[in-house]
């Protein structure tokens, strides 16, 4: 039996067959690299550099959550770094971002390892892999011993004289060869304690503060992988591994996403607080109101009068409710607010490239996680010169993939990507809102768009909500709503206006 050595005794499941859980452990590991390819190619490399598997065995600390143990040969002093580094809220963090999600438990594990290869100077990175590498001669030597063993003892009454002799002869040098590869393990192992224990302190710090920074990052990446799977049609909340794989390999290719998981963690936050503070607005009491009937909100002494036995008192109560004159709590936020669907007009002109698109299609696909939630409709026109539009709600696979790859790289037409959004609000007879972000000059409005806002406002209650990026806002001054910035990435966190009016 060959006995690798590696990080992954330092993780064991805590159940009565460890053979079982090393089994269930190996299949996941295999599962997630199915996934993420770049984890086994990131794993081998590690080995070259520490020795053992760190990835997969940094995937197992994230994804299992499970106690220390005693660690196996070679890997005694960064199991004693890793003791104190687990107690850390650092560490804690990263681990909760990771535990229970596969995918999320093989970023976290990517950080990891990079955080302890950046960290860990390479002179002792190589005293590590030494040990390691000793560890498994000697594990290896005595394997070998011990099966001469077994053969020597279970064949010996069938032996001649001078095969025993021969076999004798092959468990002496197999005895030798153990002793020496004991005494240059013990030589590596106190090599690798040495240099460990001299920035042990350090060590433990820094995971402590970088671990802390890669949760975040996790999260935002997770972020981006979940908007990616529902984006696609998938159940909010359920992300496959495949799913999870392509999203992954069109974050990492793609360059006008490569701030795509920053923002998108943020967004999602900041519409989540949208949401809460739009909810939470139908809690404040106002005072009383005179309406049509609505017993769950009936004034008390309304309430009163409808199960009264008096007749007289009875009579009055209907009577009003005829007139639509019966008094209930009223309730800020009781306002009706517009749950229709939302339409996207975003600009993709040459100079949104980099960041700023990203944090635009970040404010997309935050808003896109609302409308799935509250089954709205949800459309994205990007434009430049010309435009194009997305449905959320016939997405695959594939069209996503599109719809965020996608980058016209041009100049700025939006006249006919905003008349197609009021076309598309017309032909669906939908109740929507328009968000129309954009950085550019682009003139005054055509008369083919300013005949269709026209025309849609006397038809239902359409709202167009414009950011504008610049000091252009009398070019937009159709909008109902202009929230101007001078920078879209520094200013994000006015968008939280828009989020508020749109949730």
């Amino acid at each position: 039996m060959n006995h690798e050595i590696t990080l992954s005794n330092l993780w064991q499941q805590e159940i009565s067959s460890a053979l079982n859980a090393n089994k269930f452990d190996l299949l996941d590991w295999q599962e997630v690299t199915k996934a993420l390819p770049r984890l086994a190619k990131e794993d081998e490399a590690a080995a070259l550099k520490m020795g053992g598997k760190p990835l997969r065995d940094a995937f197992w600390a994230m994804y299992k959550a499970n106690p220390l143990i005693d660690p196996s040969l070679g890997l005694e002093a960064l199991g004693e770094i890793f003791r104190e580094a687990m107690q850390t809220p650092g560490y804690e963090d990263l681990r909760r971002a990771c535990d229970g999600d596969m995918v999320a438990a093989g970023l976290g594990a990517q950080m990891l390892n990079k955080l302890l290869a950046d960290i860990i100077p390479p002179a002792t990175q190589q005293q590590m892999k030494a040990a390691a590498t000793q560890a498994a001669e000697l594990t290896k030597s005595v394997e070998e011993r011990g099966e001469l063993n077994e053969i020597f003892d279970s064949l010996v009454e069938q032996m001649d004289e001078g095969m025993k002799q021969e076999l004798q002869a092959q468990l002496e040098a197999a005895q030798r060869q153990a002793a020496q590869c004991e005494a240059a393990y013990q030589q590596a192992q106190v090599a690798a304690q040495g240099d460990l224990a001299q920035i042990k302190a350090t060590l433990v710090s820094q995971i402590n503060q970088q671990a802390k920074k890669a949760s975040g990052e996790v999260a935002d990446q997770m972020a981006f992988v979940r908007g990616f799977s529902e984006a696609a049609g998938g159940e909010p909340g359920q992300v496959s591994l495949e799913m999870a794989g392509e999203a992954m390999r069109l974050l990492a290719y793609n360059p006008h996403l490569k701030h795509l998981a920053d923002f998108l963690g943020w967004a999602k936050r900041t519409t989540r607080a949208a949401k809460r503070r739009s909810k939470k607005g139908h809690t404040e009491f106002t005072g009383y109101q005179a309406k049509e009937l609505d017993p769950s909100h009936l004034a008390s002494w309304e309430y009163a009068a409808m199960i009264s036995q008096s007749p007289l008192v009875k009579v009055d109560f209907l009577s009003r409710v005829v007139d639509g004159g019966v008094f209930h709590r009223h309730y800020r936020g009781d306002e009706a607010k517009n749950k229709g669907g939302m339409v996207i007009v975003r600009d993709e002109s040459g100079s949104m490239e980099g960041a700023p698109h990203a944090l635009a299609v970040a404010v997309e696909w935050a808003l896109l996680d609302i409308a799935r939630k509250d089954k709205r409709d949800f459309y994205s026109i990007p434009f430049s010169y010309d435009y194009h539009v997305w449905d959320a709600q016939a997405a695959t696979m594939e069209s996503v993939f599109k719809h965020l790859e996608h980058f016209y790289d041009g100049g700025t037409r939006p006249w006919p990507a905003l008349t197609a959004a009021l076309n598309l609000i017309d032909a669906g007879d939908m109740a929507a809102d328009i968000l129309f972000l954009t950085d550019e000059a682009f003139g005054s409005p055509t008369a083919e768009f300013k005949k269709a806002l026209a025309e849609a406002k006397l038809r239902r209650p359409v709202k167009i909500i414009a950011v504008v990026i610049g000091s252009r806002t009398n070019q937009v001054d159709w909008a109902d709503k202009i929230i101007s910035l001078s920078d879209l990435v520094k200013e994000k966190a006015r968008l939280s206006e828009v989020f508020d009016l749109m949730v």
